[in-house]
């Protein structure tokens, strides 16, 4: 029932709505859009937080935020999931640089004690490294939502295949991603939570204690968050446009004529939420 040339899979919530019915297809839908909307403002908040530290002088958070969501709409209004793709490559050979550039300032300075008093409410103390769960709720909670960024791809799995000219090239593309993150990230996890312990932090770049290394590397983090930011961004539009605009409005397809306008509203909607997100943290 779910590989068929007449009713191809072309979101995930196409899986639901064949095995169990339509109610179930609109349920996922709107958990699915909920949880990429999520997504995309928790990432865009903390590219604003790299914003911060960049800079000497206090600036407006809420501006940071507007800032960020106005600039990731206009780009957001790409709508090929292929040029995002690129992006998004830059930004994974990026990332990994400045992760091992963080290593170094990780293993052979002392964590950021101040930024751990703000983010994870620890105050300074003995570094402790534990094979079982300990500390404050607090830090249970953000390693239980970190956990749930394991699962956050395969949401979208039906969605970037029907975009593939070769859709069968796409578990050799999950296998190799899979494949360097368990490798580099095993690596990085470990480096820093043996020199960090209870102090390590979500990025994991504020744990970092050497002001210039802080700042250019947040830069790093930033460039990278953007290009997540808007990869989920142009998704959670995606999914909204498919279900909500073509299925139970009738609109036209998206990359009709018509569509163009729809599609600029559906955008400004979703970057409307993430900033409304965002700008409401404070």
């Amino acid at each position: 029932m779910l590989d068929s040339p007449q009713y191809p899979i072309r979101t995930f919530a196409d899986i639901g709505g064949i095995i169990f019915g339509d109610w179930c297809k609109y349920t996922i839908i709107s958990m699915q859009l909920l949880f990429l909307i999520f997504t995309a403002g928790i990432i865009t908040t903390a590219c604003a937080q790299g914003l911060e530290i960049m800079r000497d002088e206090r600036v407006c958070y809420v501006g940071l935020i507007l800032l960020l969501s106005g600039v990731l709409y206009i780009f957001g209004q790409l709508r090929e999931v292929n040029y995002i793709a690129k992006i998004c490559i830059f930004a994974a050979i990026i990332n990994y640089i400045g992760m091992f550039v963080q290593m170094k300032y990780l293993f052979e300075y002392p964590p950021n004690y101040a930024n751990a008093e703000t983010l994870l409410a620890i105050d300074k103390g003995p570094i402790i490294v534990t094979g079982v769960a300990s500390g404050n709720v607090i830090g249970k909670f953000a390693a239980m939502t970190s956990l749930a960024y394991v699962f956050c791809g395969s949401i979208v799995f039906p969605e970037i295949i029907s975009e593939l000219k070769r859709p069968w090239d796409f578990w050799k593309g999950a296998f190799l991603a899979q494949a360097v993150i368990l490798i580099i990230y095993l690596i990085y996890g470990n480096v820093i939570y043996s020199r960090q312990g209870q102090f390590s932090i979500t990025p994991a770049v504020f744990g970092i204690s050497v002001p210039s290394a802080l700042k250019g590397l947040s830069f790093v983090t930033f460039i990278c968050g953007f290009c997540q930011a808007l990869f989920y961004g142009n998704i959670s539009s995606k999914v909204a446009y498919n279900n909500f605009v073509i299925e139970l409005l009738n609109g036209p397809e998206i990359r009709e004529g018509k569509g163009w306008l729809y599609w600029i509203g559906v955008t400004f909607i979703v970057w409307l939420i993430v900033f409304l997100i965002g700008a409401g943290i404070p």
